[in-house]
This record gives structure tokens, C-alpha cells and sequence, in this order.
């Protein structure tokens, strides 16, 4: 690295690991390592969104530099993850490096992000999944502060995560599935009545899901959505299941959110919730009880349910969670709060007031629906959509992106699980061995419907194989 790039870049570790973004490839340099993982780890967007980056390319970005700064041959150069200028990728690149900081390094979201406080241009924020205009920007900071949360209380132990079944579990053909709240409450998208949809491709039905969800402790499912099934298809299997239905793209009145809470605080076991594709509806009620019990600020548990489940919270749900926090804070108080009668006068008004707080109303915007959201969403994880650098302009068939086909994922042996998306390997690549200079991207073969797994049969192999592995995703 020349003077002038080493005062262009950030330093996180002192004269050890730095962040640059830059207008062209770095020159080779014996004091340096060049990394670069703009054209391997590659987030799909359902519209306009273009991140954060899903739970197993955070995990496996950390894999991969924690190796680098093991690596003897590299013990006396600087390690430099570059980007280019593109307000994209240069937020992403961003964004995996402070989380590192956090995972691995263990500092607090702050002071993680702190070196990147005064960076010019600021980062991109990140927008949600709706085709509409973009009114709540997610920052990066956001996202450490959902990271830092979510390892304080215990849902995420980068050492325990099983980073194989969550991106098996999260493809549209093994169910579309994601812990937000590990082994208490699953998101996942709608069941379909019929082992095949309405555009031809297999599809999970009630009967698929069954096994799963009572092998991985889950005894309660709520529907959100119109109903497209049977509930009896789960009853008579001994799961339970309720029906709280509001607005596709909407936010959920006072009936709804108290009748959720109760029902939900009310249930022993791990929870299933769904709408239409488990995205919107779904992070927004779940989301609230975070805030109520967790005491999670709706940012952070934002930015934590993106990276777990990419798309999750939609248009007017975003600014309805930041403006409920207040009120889901003082609801969980007053639980925790002991039940003996207040002495001092303050704290008994302070009680009644909290008894006879009251939700407030729902503005226009927040009532009104978004036709079709959900069958977009659900059209877009299942369409395989053009991929930046790939030859084939082959790509997932997933909205989250595992990054299958990526040479880092090759480099880490940490093989990609299940069908519908080819590995690649490309020889350039510094994570095969290749120049450090490299940014490539190794191509996708897509599948035709036809060719795809398919959810059928319950005792199919794959499924089987991996089926125990749903309750342990963040206990591996």
C-alpha cells in the first residue's frame, strides 16, 4: 500500500488491519494483503434494497479474516480489506468489518463503528424491500447495535452457530425459515395448500412443515395473513394455531398487538409466526415483543432481523416500531416491576399510568394496505433473478443470498448445503489461493422449476438429513 492509500484508509487494528475504499485495484505491495468481497458475498435484492448482509456471510466474512489474522504467512503484513466507491457495496464492506470488530474483537457497536464516525460520503443507508420511496433509512450502526444486543442477550454465539442448517433452512425449497428469536419465535413464509403453487414451483405445505416445527420444540403457529389453508392441517398434528389477520404491508392495531402479546406470553413453547412471506407482518409483531420483554431498541432489533431474515420489516412498520418503543419499554417494566402495591406516590402514579396506557392510534399510513406486497416478495425470493458478475446472469433463487457459488465459501470448507444453486470455484480469487488483487465472482447455474428440490415428500433425504439441526441453529 502507497503512503498516500495507507492515509486514505482506516485503521481498526493498530498497523495490523484496515478498511479502504478505492477508485481502482491496489497495486501488489510485500507489506500488505489486499482482500476485497465485493463480487463474493452478493446480496439480491427483492426491488431497490441492496442489504445488510444475511447472518451466514456475516459468520463466514468473520471465518474467513480471523484466518487471515492467524495466518503465519501473513504475520508481518497489513491486512486490508479494500472496496470500490460504490455506495453499495462500499456500505456492505462497511458494515462486515464492524461486525467483525463486534463478533470477534468484542467490542461494543459504538466503538466499533467510532472510525468510521467523520468518513465522507457517509454511507449508503439501507432502505427496506417495498418498490416504493424509500421514507426510513437502516444504518450501519443500526445493524452493530442489533449485532451487540443480540450476543448480550444470548441469541447469537458466533461459536455455537450453525451456519450449514441456517442457510439450508432459509431456501424457499426447505421451507423458508428463520429464527429471529432463537428457539422462542420462528419466522417463516406462508404455507401453501397444495404441494405445488400457483406459478408451478414445489412448495411447503402445512404437512411439510409439521416434523420440523415439532422436532425443533415449536408448538403454537400464528397466521397474520388470509387464510390459504386449512388450520386443522396443523391441529390435528398437535400444534396449535391462531389467527390474528390485518393488512398485507400494514401496521397492527391495539387489538391486535394485545391479543398477540397475551397469546404469546401465555405459550411455553417456541412460536411460528407467519404472513404471506413472513417478512412485513411478521418481524413487526415479534419485534414488538422484543421490545417488551428484551427491552430492544427498535433500530437495533431492525437492523438484527434484516440480518437474520433479509426483507423483514416493510415500509410504515419501520417508523411504527421506533414510535412504539416507548410503550413496549413501560409494558415490560411494569411486568418486571414487583407485584406489592407502590409506597411512594410517585411510583404509584407512575403504575396506574402505566395500567391505563393505551396504544396509541394508528396513522392513515399505517392503516392502509399494500396490494400484493406479499406475492411480490414471495415471487421475488422465488424467481431466479439476474446476479451481478455471473456469466450465466444466474442467481440465487433466495432473497437472503447464502453467497453459493462464491469462491470464499470454497476456501473456508464450510460447503454449501442443498439444491437449486451451483458451486463454483474460481482460481483468481485471494480466497483460492489466487492474487490478492482479484475481484471476481464465480457464476450461478440456474435451475429450471422442474429441476429444483421439491418439498413433497417429507421423508426425502435432504430435508431428513438436516431436519434435527432447525432447533440448534444458535446452540450448534
Amino acid at each position: 500500500m502507497s503512503d498516500r492509500e495507507l492515509a486514505e484508509a482506516i485503521e481498526l487494528i493498530p498497523d495490523r488491519l484496515y478498511w479502504v475504499a478505492l477508485h481502482t485495484v491496489p497495486k501488489t505491495s510485500l507489506k500488505s494483503h489486499f482482500f476485497s468481497i465485493d463480487h463474493d458475498l452478493i446480496y439480491e435484492p427483492f426491488f431497490a434494497d441492496f442489504g445488510p448482509l444475511n447472518l451466514s456471510m456475516v459468520y463466514r466474512y468473520c471465518k474467513m479474516l480471523e484466518a487471515k489474522l492467524a495466518d503465519a504467512a501473513l504475520a508481518d503484513r497489513r491486512i486490508v480489506h479494500y472496496c470500490s466507491h460504490d455506495p453499495k457495496k462500499r456500505a456492505n464492506a462497511a458494515t462486515l468489518i464492524c461486525a467483525f470488530q463486534v463478533i470477534v474483537l468484542g467490542k461494543s457497536a459504538d466503538m466499533a463503528y467510532s472510525a468510521f464516525n467523520n468518513i465522507y460520503p457517509p454511507f449508503l443507508p439501507y432502505r427496506d424491500a417495498t418498490c416504493g420511496i424509500c421514507t426510513y433509512g437502516l444504518t450501519v450502526l443500526d445493524c452493530m447495535k442489533g449485532l451487540e444486543k443480540s450476543i448480550e442477550v444470548g441469541w447469537f454465539d458466533w461459536n455455537k452457530f450453525d451456519v450449514e442448517s441456517y442457510e439450508f433452512f432459509e431456501k424457499v425449497e426447505n421451507g423458508d425459515m428463520n429464527w429471529i428469536i432463537p428457539d422462542k419465535f420462528l419466522a417463516f413464509a406462508g404455507p401453501c395448500p397444495t404441494p405445488t403453487d400457483a406459478d408451478g414451483f414445489p412448495a411447503f405445505t402445512p404437512e411439510d412443515y409439521v416434523p420440523i416445527f415439532r422436532e425443533a420444540g415449536i408448538g403454537l403457529v400464528v397466521r397474520l395473513n388470509k387464510k390459504q389453508y386449512d388450520r386443522r392441517r396443523f391441529l390435528d398434528h398437535g400444534l396449535k394455531h391462531v389467527d390474528l389477520y390485518f393488512l398485507d404491508g400494514s401496521c397492527p392495531d391495539r387489538e391486535i398487538i394485545s391479543k398477540f402479546l397475551h397469546i404469546v406470553e401465555s405459550e411455553p413453547s417456541a412460536i411460528a409466526v407467519h404472513c404471506k412471506a413472513g417478512l412485513g407482518r411478521t418481524g413487526t409483531l415479534i419485534g414488538l415483543y422484543a421490545m417488551k420483554h428484551l427491552g430492544w431498541n427498535a433500530r437495533a432489533y431492525i437492523g438484527w432481523n434484516r440480518i437474520c431474515r433479509p426483507g423483514s420489516i416493510l415500509g410504515p412498520q419501520q417508523q411504527f416500531l421506533c414510535d412504539m418503543q416507548n410503550d413496549m419499554h413501560q409494558a415490560g417494566a411494569a411486568l418486571r416491576r414487583p407485584q406489592a402495591p407502590p409506597s411512594d406516590p410517585r411510583e404509584q402514579a407512575l403504575a396506574q399510568q402505566v395500567e391505563r396506557m393505551s396504544l396509541r392510534e394508528r396513522t392513515q399510513a399505517e392503516q392502509i394496505e399494500d396490494t400484493g406486497q406479499g406475492d411480490r416478495l414471495v415471487g421475488a425470493k422465488r424467481v431466479i433473478r439476474p446476479g451481478p458478475g455471473s456469466p450465466t446472469n444466474g442467481g440465487s433463487p433466495t432473497g437472503s443470498l447464502m453467497g453459493h457459488g462464491s469462491p470464499l465459501l470454497a476456501n473456508l470448507a464450510l460447503p454449501p448445503v442443498g439444491r437449486g444453486v451451483g458451486v463454483g470455484s474460481n482460481p483468481g480469487s485471494p480466497m483460492n489461493g489466487g492474487s490478492p488483487h482479484s475481484m471476481s465472482s464465480a457464476p450461478v447455474t440456474p435451475l429450471s422449476p422442474s429441476h429444483r428440490s421439491g418439498p413433497q415428500d417429507p421423508q426425502r433425504p435432504v430435508v431428513s438429513m438436516l431436519r434435527k439441526s432447525l432447533k440448534g441453529i444458535f446452540s450448534h
